[in-house]
């Protein structure tokens, strides 16, 4: 066997071994994205649930809250109802005509307050959930910018692999490390304004 020869094959061997070892090391690395995804995938579709649930408790507590403000609102009137007739009477009142328009009046305004209080109530928690379904829709986005990131650099990864480009490997982890952040963001409750993302809602 030649030198020329010899010197031909040790380079393929090289390569070849080169070829696997990227391949491999690729390989690894989308493990990793994909564990990342599905946790990430599983994490996301709790927060849809929690946000479904929020939204539907502030559209209650609303319904709620225009329900003890209509019957506040009538028994209001009532009261001014019973004030206007005790006091455009023809006849001069009793004492005990005018106590019990006055225990009258004190019970209907007692109801309307009572009502108007519990309305303050609702709202305060419907105001609440409110914030709640806002803070769980910017983290669902997170998930999905996230999701969008690691599904990129996957994409990445196999066109490294068919062209066993390096350069691609790199820049297909500095994606995926991306995507790892906002999913680690979405986890610990990190609030990352994706300012730049908002033409594409």
């Amino acid at each position: 066997m030649e030198a020329d020869e010899i010197h031909e094959r040790a380079t393929e061997t090289m390569e070849a071994r080169h070829h696997t070892g990227i391949n491999r090391t690729i390989a690894i690395t989308v493990s990793f994205v994909a564990l990342v995804m599905v946790l990430g995938k599983v994490k996301d579709d709790n927060i849809m649930r929690r946000m479904f649930a929020a939204q539907t408790a502030e559209l209650d507590d609303w319904n709620y809250y225009q329900a003890r403000s209509i019957k506040a609102h009538m028994f209001e009137l009532q009261a001014q109802q019973w004030q206007l007739a005790s006091a455009t009477m023809p006849a001069p009142l009793s004492d005990a005509q005018r106590a019990r328009i006055g225990a009258a009046v004190k019970k209907w305004q007692g109801e309307a307050d009572r009502e108007n209080a519990g309305k303050d109530s609702l709202q305060k928690k419907a105001e609440g959930e409110e914030k709640e379904y806002e803070s769980l829709h910017l983290t669902d986005h997170q998930f999905h910018f996230s999701e969008a990131l690691l599904t990129l650099a996957v994409t990445l990864f196999a066109v490294a692999a068919l062209t066993q480009g390096t350069a691609l490997y790199i820049v297909g982890v500095v994606v995926a490390a991306m995507g790892c952040i906002v999913t680690l963001g979405g986890f610990l409750g990190w609030q990352i304004e994706l300012t730049f993302l908002k033409f594409l809602t």
